[in-house]
């Protein structure tokens, strides 16, 4: 099956305007003169870049109808959405991955398919948190994905998260956004990526779809060009503004209309179309911004937060388990509104003198450098100030980490470990000295080790764990 990865360059942060959290009432249709449009002039007008080696219009000549995973942020995954668009109680669709399912759907029910959607977006993240766990994520929760959909866009959108401002660099997401990429297009099967642009464009990331040759799908560019006597024009802008990180029904529709346009129609001239990949190009950024976002292509052990019951026949196994869970930690999304993007082993800390209650711990495999990743959530806007302790086969603790900062939106926050090597991985952070790696274990060795979690804190405080990753 042929594969493309549309990189769609998503919101990422929960953000605290109250004018944010409003309903949107809005949920007329748009309408047959905007439906007219988005097939043809408007998805035109959307694919601000092709591919010189016309990476997207090969798998679109595809026989096989595309299989599309989605990756991006909280947007992407619907928070904020009228229930109603989101139920298909409308005219109107939202979060756009839903618009663009339930289009695919309608075309197979038509004997026409051209596209299958699964929406991997989780919320709270950003193209630099996830670099090591993109491609095991992809393999375990989208195994048969020929499309991925990809937008950090608006929490790339500036360079103010720590994970673009280490050591000495000041900005580093056009390196992150490099290191995304390639790790896509090194897989055995590698898929195409396109990147979409939502409510505006990112500097780092257009610059990296042109130094591979990437295409590049604009939704404001598709909304520029509108007719001005389109009565529907104000109704699908999406305004640059802080409010607009999580824009309306409207705008997801259209914004999902102008994609599965794109995605389902095949070009005329497929015979003309080179049926081999191109080469993956020479790099952009230097080694030492790149070294600052570690990779896992192959990894020894994933365990994933997928909320129960939506992973792919087989994968439940890849996802693991805890190997001892204390009575503090529970595997749950209630302490966010139930939103299965929130899943999560949650500890929430007892009382004093309940420490084996306030453990959870997971035997995981790892190779002679003992890479560990591990994912959870920082954030201000409640009582989080919860602690843990990471001790690794019941040694004495090896990282205190706190899950509280002074950033106004929640993040989740991926930490990376060499545990078999004195050499820090990062290589020197950007400065002229390579530092020590303060968390290596004197005789570690390649094998099943023992990864514990202890929670520190006041009474109640919490501590939120998504991901564990090994290499």
């Amino acid at each position: 099956m042929a594969r493309i990865c549309l990189v769609y360059l998503l919101c990422t942060c929960t953000c605290t305007d109250g004018e944010n959290s409003r309903p949107w009432a809005d949920l007329e249709p748009l309408g047959a003169a905007w439906e007219a449009f988005a097939s043809g002039a408007g998805a035109e007008a959307a694919r601000v870049r092709k591919s010189a080696a016309r990476r997207l219009d090969r798998v679109r000549c595809s026989a096989a109808p595309l299989d599309v995973a989605v990756v991006g942020g909280s947007m992407t995954y619907g928070v904020l959405c009228n229930e109603k668009a989101a139920a298909g109680g409308a005219g109107l669709d939202c979060p756009w991955p839903l618009r663009v399912a339930r289009r695919a759907a309608t075309a197979a029910r038509n004997g026409t398919q051209r596209v299958v959607v699964h929406n991997l977006a989780i919320s709270a993240t950003c193209t630099g948190c996830v670099t090591a766990q993109i491609v095991p994520r992809l393999a375990t929760l989208a195994p048969n994905a020929s499309v991925v959909l990809f937008d950090y866009g608006i929490n790339d959108e500036d360079a103010h998260k720590a994970v673009y401002h280490q050591g000495n660099f000041r900005d580093l997401r056009g390196a992150a956004t490099e290191v995304f990429i390639r790790e896509i297009l090194s897989m055995d099967r590698p898929p195409v990526i396109v990147v979409i642009e939502g409510r505006a464009p990112v500097g780092a990331h257009r610059a990296v779809a042109t130094g591979y040759d990437l295409d590049v799908i604009s939704y404001n560019d598709a909304i520029r060009a509108l007719p001005v006597t389109a009565s529907y024009s104000q109704r699908i802008r999406w305004t640059n503004t802080k409010m607009m990180s999580h824009p309306p029904a409207t705008v997801h529709t259209a914004l999902g209309d102008l994609i599965y346009a794109i995605l389902s129609t095949r070009p005329g001239d497929c015979d003309e179309i080179s049926a081999a990949p191109p080469p993956v190009p020479k790099l952009l950024f230097p080694a030492d911004q790149r070294a600052m976002f570690p990779t896992c292509g192959m990894p020894l052990a994933f365990l994933t937060s997928a909320p129960p019951g939506t992973t792919p026949a087989g994968a439940e196994a890849m996802l693991g388990a805890p190997a001892a869970v204390g009575a503090s930690w529970r595997f749950t999304a209630a302490d966010a509104g139930d939103r299965a993007d929130k899943f999560g082993w949650l500890g929430v800390k007892g009382k004093e003198g309940t420490s084996s209650a306030d453990r959870i711990s997971f035997r995981l495999e790892f190779s002679g450098l003992g890479f560990l990743a591990f994912e959870f959530l920082r954030l201000r806007s409640y009582a989080w100030d919860g602690r843990v302790s990471i001790i690794i086969d019941g040694k004495r603790p090896l990282l205190d980490l706190g899950s509280h900062w002074e950033d106004q939106s929640s993040q989740r926050v991926t930490n990376y470990l060499a545990l078999g090597t004195p050499k820090n991985i990062n290589v020197g952070h950007g400065r002229s000295k390579k530092l020590t790696n303060r968390h290596y274990v004197p005789g570690f060795r390649a094998g099943f080790h023992n990864v514990t979690f202890v929670l520190k804190g006041p009474p109640s405080s919490r501590f939120k764990l998504y991901t564990l990753l090994t290499c």
